[in-house]
């Protein structure tokens, strides 16, 4: 009995499955980027979201990364959501271009997969039973020896629920 309403618990959140257009804000570096990204609320007003970025090069620089978040569902009316957002971000910097070839040349590394946090907030508009859109603005942190991280991504998105 506990195995059977533990499951329906499970089987009956939303999910939602979407794409994001980002911008990267930081001192030297601001690519634009596409995400893709599937969600799950698995508690009221809790979600998981699993999400991917690829930013493109710029400056020889490129970067990819996977996020696990936590988002908490503050709803405001019935189109309108707000949402605090925490995570795990593994990300893999990647250099690119003549910067590349030159680095290869003196066998210096051209690639790192670092791991690190992300922070922010978004907020969610309600098009039709079925459509979603966002806007969200978070902080991203991830240092390995002289490798680092740190920038603000700014996201759009659409989703489709189900």
């Amino acid at each position: 009995m506990m195995l059977m309403s533990t499951t329906v618990m499970f089987a009956q959140g939303e999910m939602g499955l979407g794409l994001n257009l980002n911008y990267a804000v930081s001192d030297n570096y601001k690519p634009f980027g596409l995400g893709v990204k599937f969600q799950y609320e698995f508690a009221k007003n809790c979600r998981g979201e699993a999400l991917s970025n690829y930013y493109f090069p710029k400056n020889d620089n490129s970067v990819g990364d996977l996020n696990l978040n936590f988002q908490y569902l503050v709803h405001i009316g019935d189109v309108v959501t707000f949402y605090p957002v925490a995570g795990l971000s593994l990300i893999d910097m990647m250099i690119t271009g003549d910067t590349k070839k030159m680095m290869k040349a003196l066998n210096a590394k051209t690639s790192k997969f670092l791991v690190g946090f992300n922070a922010g907030v978004g907020f969610e508009f309600y098009l039709s039973q079925s459509w979603k859109a966002n806007i969200e603005a978070k902080y991203q942190y991830a240092k390995s020896g002289d490798w680092k991280l740190d920038w603000e991504p700014l996201s759009i998105g659409v989703a489709y629920r189900f």
